[in-house]
């Protein structure tokens, strides 16, 4: 897989990031993600899936700015159609799905983590949140759905607009995680949460769960080729690619 293991043990998956440059994503991960999330939301077998990362202080830091910098106008809109698939795919797994954020989760870190049913993250310096308006980056059209949904309607100018990165404390009182919790406690109280949920029936928790997820699907998957165009727009305008010379020179360093 290009990024991560998956390992399943008594209805458990486990999802555990673990690509270079701090799980960065990009086009071959989104792939394998897209694959797999389909194999393991078909496996009779699995009945929860546990989202972590195996680098101690990112979850990840969003999009792989490196590897999308040659990137021509098709090429970012197909990894844009990616993008929204897999962001569709694990919102919508048909199992309840934990994120075990250990540590920083940003941009589209952030956005995997909110597609999560309970996010429970690390205190002390791990920072969750979307920094595209810092960047002069666009959220994508299903993102701002898919947000509206998990945050409560005062964080969005915050979020969205002001691009602020929260503490595990700031994200429990903004209701963007659901524990803030010592980090060596983290992974304990995603399973023993997932283990708990385990004891309930299966089929009960997809079919409430489906109805759950219905409406911000059904207006994430609205997101179509005008929406992304937009956004392709936005991301090749002077500004914005100013912006990310300068950032993707220091990442060069």
């Amino acid at each position: 897989m290009a990024g991560f293991e998956v390992s399943v043990d008594q209805g458990l998956a486990r999802l555990v990031l673990n690509k270079a440059r701090g799980n960065a994503i990009d086009e071959p991960l989104l792939l394998d993600l897209q694959a797999e999330l389909h194999r393991l939301g078909r496996d009779p077998t699995v009945h929860g899936l546990l989202l972590a990362s195996g680098h101690a202080k990112l979850f990840s830091p969003g999009l792989d700015l490196v590897a999308l910098t040659d990137y021509d106008a098709p090429m970012l809109l197909r990894f844009l159609t990616l993008f929204d698939e897999v962001v569709a795919l694990l919102h919508g797994f048909p199992r309840p799905v934990v994120a075990a954020l250990s540590g920083s989760a940003l941009a589209g870190g952030c956005v995997f983590a909110m597609c999560a049913d309970v996010r429970i993250m690390a205190k002390g310096d791990a920072r969750i949140g979307l920094n595209e308006s810092k960047v002069g980056v666009a959220l994508p059209y299903g993102v701002t759905r898919l947000l509206c949904a998990v945050v409560p309607p005062q964080q969005l100018t915050r979020m969205a607009l002001m691009g602020v990165n929260y503490s595990a404390d700031e994200a429990l009182a903004a209701g963007l995680v659901d524990q803030a919790v010592p980090a060596a406690e983290v992974l304990p109280a995603c399973e023993t949460l997932l283990r708990e949920l385990l004891q309930r029936e299966p089929a009960a928790l997809s079919l409430t769960k489906s109805w759950l997820r219905a409406p911000v699907l059904e207006s994430m998957r609205a997101a179509g080729a005008e929406h992304r165009r937009q956004f392709a727009e936005c991301w090749f305008s002077p500004g914005t690619q100013a912006r990310l010379r300068s950032i993707i020179a220091s990442l060069r360093k």
